[in-house]
């Protein structure tokens, strides 16, 4: 499947290149009507040369469109008769949204569409042309336009869907991170890189992620750490398949030895709630719970506001987090 993907979208950057070709033609066209309609006087610009992409195959052979989908035809030939305010229907002529092929069809559509541009623009450019009627391309053009925003907008939902299906589950382990120092003024200046490591366990890039023992020193079970050049760490474990408890947030200095210590000690309170947290993880009501916590948490660091995530913090030792105001 990761080939015939590959395939559509290797095709559709071919056509899009071709596109650009076609939108300077047309836009030459337009500024140029009068003169376009007497062939004698006609200089048209050089033409573009669109990027070669390769034809992709196991086989090293071009792959026809049939080959792709079979029926490749027919949806095509159902896809040109709906006029571009009936798209919202395009599903009913479509394999269902469960299908493997059905976002290979859409990738193979728009490649459709913008070859439809591209022959209608060359049309225009042709010695047929013979009325000012033949020179008003925006009419040709705008249905298979309409069509293409359409056929797009479902790839860009898709897209979105898939990133927040891929995202990370961050628990917060309120009574723990409020005996951190996160209203000192030197945390307030940090907020932002607060913020950004955060986000980097959740987006699953876990930035400048490290163990927070090395050798055979076990003190801190394994938990690593993300952290930033100006001293913000994050202490973090995961507790399921894409679940992450964050049980310390601290600005080490730099000749500062006692936060090992520190972590030491935090790594055993927390190992303390350990198996609650992931006995927690199937109870809907707690996961409901932690999700609104680590908004109102992410909305507080954003806005800098340090005396909100004091009492945030204070406030949802044990409580529901649902009951707290944003403001």
């Amino acid at each position: 499947m990761s080939n015939l993907n590959k395939l559509v979208q290797e095709k559709l950057a071919e056509m899009e290149a071709k596109e650009k070709v076609v939108r300077k033609n047309l836009q030459y066209l337009n500024n140029n009507k009068k003169t376009l309609r007497n062939p004698a006087q006609r200089e048209f610009p050089p033409k573009e040369q669109p990027k070669q992409v390769p034809e992709l195959s196991p086989q090293g052979d071009v792959i026809t469109q049939e080959e792709v989908i079979p029926g490749m035809q027919s949806y095509i030939q159902a896809y040109l008769k709906m006029p571009a305010e009936n798209m919202e229907e395009i599903n009913k002529i479509l394999p269902p949204t469960s299908s493997s092929r059905y976002f290979p069809m859409i990738y193979c559509l728009i490649a459709q569409t913008l070859k439809e541009i591209k022959e209608i623009t060359e049309y225009k450019l042709s010695e047929y042309i013979t009325t000012e009627e033949d020179l008003d391309l925006s009419s040709d053009t705008e249905e298979f336009r309409k069509k293409q925003e359409y056929l797009r907008s479902i790839l860009s939902a898709e897209e979105k869907e898939q990133e927040e299906q891929q995202k990370n589950i961050v628990i917060l382990i309120p009574d723990l991170l409020a005996k951190d120092n996160l209203t000192s003024k030197r945390a307030k200046e940090l907020y932002p890189e607060i913020l950004k490591l955060i986000h980097s366990i959740e987006n699953g890039t876990f930035y400048r992620m490290r163990r927070l023992c090395k050798g055979n020193d076990n003190s801190m079970n394994g938990a690593p750490e993300v952290r930033t050049v100006s001293g913000v760490r994050i202490a973090y474990k995961q507790i399921g398949p894409n679940a992450y408890a964050i049980f310390a947030i601290f600005i080490k200095a730099k000749k500062d030895m006692r936060h090992h210590d520190f972590l030491v000690n935090r790594m055993r309170e927390y190992e303390e709630r350990a198996q609650q947290l992931k006995e927690d993880l199937t109870d809907e009501q707690f996961m409901k719970q932690q999700q609104e916590l680590f908004n109102i948490f992410c909305e507080k660091l954003a806005a800098k506001d340090s005396d909100g995530i004091n009492k945030l913090l204070l406030a949802t030792k044990g409580s529901n987090p649902k009951k707290l105001v944003r403001k």
